[in-house]
C-alpha cells in the first residue's frame, strides 16, 4: 500500500483548493506504485495548467545525505549555480522563482 503523508494536500490537488502543507509524501515498499501516482499526479490536467513545464520526476533513491540531494537536484533540474553561488543558495532561488510541483 502506498502510504500517502499528507492526505489533505492530495485532495486539495484534486479539487483545486489551497491546503495548509504544499507538501505531499509518498513513502512504502519498492514495487507498490509510488512512482506510478508520482507520474499520474503530474500529469493531471489541474496540476498541468497550474505549474506547466515546472513539473519534474526525480528519483532520489541512492541519494544517502544533503550535500549528495543538493548535487542530484542541480543535475536533474539543469539548475547551474552563478559564480560564487552555493549549490543552496542556486536551488533555493529556483523553488522560489516560480511555482515547481516535483516527485
Amino acid at each position: 500500500m502506498v502510504d500517502i503523508i499528507c492526505p489533505d494536500a492530495v485532495q486539495g490537488v484534486a479539487v483545486g483548493v489551497p491546503v495548509a502543507s504544499p507538501a505531499i509524501f509518498l513513502r512504502g515498499i519498492g514495487g507498490i506504485g509510488k512512482s506510478t501516482v508520482a507520474l499520474k499526479i503530474l500529469a493531471h490536467q489541474k496540476v498541468l495548467a497550474g505549474f506547466g513545464g515546472r513539473r519534474f520526476f526525480v528519483r532520489c533513491e541512492k541519494v544517502d545525505s544533503a550535500k549528495a540531494l543538493q548535487g542530484h537536484l542541480l543535475r536533474e533540474l539543469a539548475v547551474v549555480p552563478s559564480q560564487g553561488q552555493t549549490a543552496k543558495d542556486a536551488l533555493v532561488l529556483f523553488f522560489c522563482i516560480a511555482p515547481v510541483v516535483m516527485s
